[in-house]
């Protein structure tokens, strides 16, 4: 009679032990039927994204989200300055996630209506760049691996740092060149990407007494009389590459072209004001140094 007893007992702690083996898997599942979808406009927002942990709730992308890979093989939903509202609804998100470069307004406000959307500030500084991963930290629940990220964002600027005040001490004189297009050519002012990424980086830029973008001219490139051109890859191999750079106008009168000095950067890395900025001032700032070494 004891020994029956015991095996109903332990078939009573098996069985309850089991039960509670399929709750925890249940509740398990939920919790990832539950996730939600998420959908990312802007390069810098997508590859944050991505950086937290959380790119498998990402369900779309716009096309200037190529960085990491995995973004590429999610559908794509246009540029992100052109939204096409109806485009990114379809995907049926529970959050939208946009830089706040995201346009045209219209759109911007019709998806404020569905879902939840945020848009999140992009400004092109060290600080701006740690305000928007906190940010987007914040709104994904995933504050501690936004510290995580804000640490290695600060140790990668602190490495750059000593090759930075070389490149300072030299005055390395920089013009930045988009080409936005066939026939396009567009030369970065005060009060951009470019030009914050060229002091970030310890060098100046060479085109002053406006802000934005303006035409490429020969004029303005010889009166900014540049030692290095700066141009990202996309933009390099869009002109035809590096001779095809020293072909344009007046460059060929600057010491940046009678010295061939040129550097590529990728789009994302270069101007992205991501997490991986302090990267970007690393590379940045060893290619200035080496072209300013004669």
């Amino acid at each position: 009679m004891a020994l029956l007893i015991r095996i109903c007992f332990i078939g009573l702690v098996l069985l309850q032990s089991c039960g509670q083996g399929d709750k925890a898997a249940q509740k398990a599942t939920n919790a990832k039927a539950k996730a939600p979808k998420i959908v990312t406009l802007g390069g810098t927002i997508t590859e944050t994204v991505f950086a937290l942990g959380v790119g498998s709730q990402v369900a779309a992308v716009d096309i200037s989200s190529y960085f990491p890979n995995e973004a590429t093989k999610l559908p794509q939903l246009g540029y992100v300055r052109t939204l096409n509202a109806e485009g990114v609804l379809s995907q049926k998100p529970d959050i939208i996630l946009a830089s706040s470069e995201a346009g045209p307004p219209e759109v911007v406000e019709q998806l404020k209506k569905s879902a939840q959307f945020f848009l999140i500030d992009q400004v092109p500084t060290v600080e701006g760049t740690k305000k928007m991963i906190a940010d987007l930290a914040e709104k994904l629940g995933k504050q501690q691996e936004g510290e995580a990220l804000l640490s290695a964002l600060q140790k990668d600027l602190e490495k750059a740092t000593a090759t930075v005040e070389r490149v300072k001490s030299k005055k390395v004189k920089v013009v930045f060149i988009l080409a936005r297009g066939e026939g396009t050519l567009m030369v970065g002012g005060n009060n951009t990407k470019s030009s914050a990424i060229i002091e970030l980086s310890g060098g100046i830029n060479a085109m002053q007494g406006f802000e934005g973008y303006k035409p490429l001219t020969a004029e303005a490139m010889v009166t900014a009389n540049p030692e290095v051109i700066l141009v990202t890859t996309r933009s390099l191999v869009s002109l035809g590459g590096k001779e095809a750079v020293f072909k344009l106008p007046g460059i060929a009168q600057t010491p940046a072209g009678q010295s061939a000095k040129l550097i590529a950067v990728d789009d994302l890395l270069l101007l992205g004001f991501g997490p991986r900025l302090g990267q970007a001032v690393q590379e940045l700032s060893s290619q200035l140094l080496i072209q300013a070494t004669p």
